[in-house]
């Protein structure tokens, strides 16, 4: 009787029939949320820099055509057929560059009363002697389209912006 049960014992453990695949749907739902996440974050990315080129098409635009809101605009929303109109805003500045960066002194066309012109303090120097700059800033944003409905941490809003001088 004790040899048969050690015959038993060790048929059992020599028996893995079917084992791959209880391993496997064990370990087949963390695989797909895994699979999941990378289609997500790789859709993310490649909506950021859709973004991206859109807002760098605004600004060459802009550096090389001057300022004009509206052109400005078409130039973001043609680049990319992801940004909406309405997802896209355009200012303009002037200020002195400090720097890697730039000190904004005053926003320009703020003035309802006269539109498309900039305060007395863009006509004067800077510090050191040198003429202000006008500059405009262009930010784009939209709302991030989803695989699925969870979007595993990934901001559900895409924005990006650049500052460029005016000529």
């Amino acid at each position: 009787m004790f040899r048969t049960m050690r015959t038993a014992s060790r048929d059992a453990c020599q028996n893995r029939r079917g084992s791959m695949a209880v391993e496997f749907a064990m370990i087949a739902p963390l695989l797909a949320l895994i699979l999941t996440a990378i289609i997500e974050l790789g859709l993310a990315i490649i909506v950021q820099f859709n973004v991206q080129e859109a807002v760098l098409a605004g600004a060459n635009s802009a550096s090389h055509n001057g300022w004009n809101a509206a052109n400005i605009k078409t130039a973001v929303t043609s680049a990319s057929s992801l940004v909406p109109a309405t997802g896209v805003t355009v200012t303009r500045s002037c200020g002195c560059p400090s720097g890697t960066d730039i000190i904004t002194d005053a926003q320009c066309d703020q003035d309802i009363a006269s539109p498309n012109t900039c305060p007395a303090i863009c006509a004067q120097n800077c510090a050191d002697g040198i003429a202000r700059r006008q500059y405009v800033t262009i930010t784009a944003q939209i709302t991030r389209p989803y695989s699925i409905s969870s979007s595993f941490g990934i901001s559900p809003t895409i924005t990006s912006t650049m500052r460029s001088k005016l000529p």
